[in-house]
């Protein structure tokens, strides 16, 4: 040992280790977190392909006139009429069922919006969130070609002036994209089909609920909710943008929303014409 060189105090040594130990843990806690959530968003926006594709099956069903009389010709003076009458019945209240759990679950456990939007605002996991997208553009290649009497020390100069002028962008991105997201949450708690929604799922679709006592026996009577299939569509139309937009902030990942609906709609529009005999139209 040196001359007046001192012996670090165990007692001391311990806490330091402690502090070192608990921020370590905190660290891990919060990348776990944020994992959740990222994990939590993919699967819901896989979802939500899958009631898109849903969707697209229903609506020409129901909307388009050719295809319907087609269908009732085939179908006419068979038992497979009984059948087939259960067919947009059973689609709506699948989309339905799918609308609900993706974006009312308030189950902790869920990949729905409404959790997934709880456990991103979380103070220190949307500080990460946000923290993450700004600085995607230094996880990107940037290779910019200088031309001549541009010295290294200018060259980079500039990468890191665009580079902080790109991070500038990323977080105004994510902060428009979290108020669109927001705003869609509170959209949700005060839609008026959002409680017409959680009431069929709850009395019709996961429960046969009876009417109460001193009433007619008999199941509860969710056509008086009076959701129609227009109301359906319209309720998914509305909050899918959001739903996507959810899914950019937490992940940043982006959708060709567009081509999918497109060919969502192509596979829908093919099935029933195919079905119902009628030429598949190109294009």
């Amino acid at each position: 040992m040196l001359y007046g060189q001192k012996l670090a105090d165990p007692a001391l040594t311990r806490i330091r280790l402690n502090i070192v130990s608990h921020i370590m843990a905190e660290t891990d806690d919060l990348n776990s977190r944020v994992a959740h959530v990222r994990a939590y968003a993919k699967a819901m926006v896989a979802g939500m392909w899958i009631m898109d594709q849903r969707r697209h099956m229903l609506k020409p069903f129901v909307d388009d006139a050719e295809i319907r009389e087609a269908l009732a010709r085939k179908f006419e003076g068979t038992y497979g009429a009984q059948a087939y009458n259960h067919m947009a019945p059973l689609l709506a209240q699948d989309l339905l069922r799918d609308l609900a759990r993706l974006y009312l679950d308030r189950n902790r456990k869920t990949g729905s919006y409404t959790n997934v939007f709880r456990k991103a605002s979380e103070r220190n996991v949307h500080e990460a969130l946000r923290e993450y997208f700004r600085t995607m553009p230094d996880r990107q290649e940037r290779h910019h070609e200088f031309g001549e009497g541009i010295t290294p020390e200018e060259a980079a100069a500039l990468e890191a002036e665009w580079l902080e002028r790109d991070r500038v962008k990323y977080l105004k991105s994510f902060d428009e994209g979290w108020e669109t997201v927001k705003k869609a949450a509170e959209e949700l708690d005060s839609d008026p089909l959002t409680e017409k929604i959680k009431t069929f799922r709850d009395k019709n679709h996961a429960h046969l609920e009876m009417q109460p006592i001193g009433s007619d026996p008999g199941p509860v009577p969710v056509s008086e909710l009076g959701i129609k299939i227009s109301d359906i569509f319209a309720f998914a139309d509305k909050y899918e943008p959001a739903l996507l937009e959810l899914t950019r902030v937490t992940t940043g990942g982006l959708y060709a929303v567009k081509n999918f609906h497109e060919m969502h709609e192509r596979c829908g529009n093919e099935m029933w014409r195919i079905l119902s005999g009628l030429p598949v139209k190109n294009g």
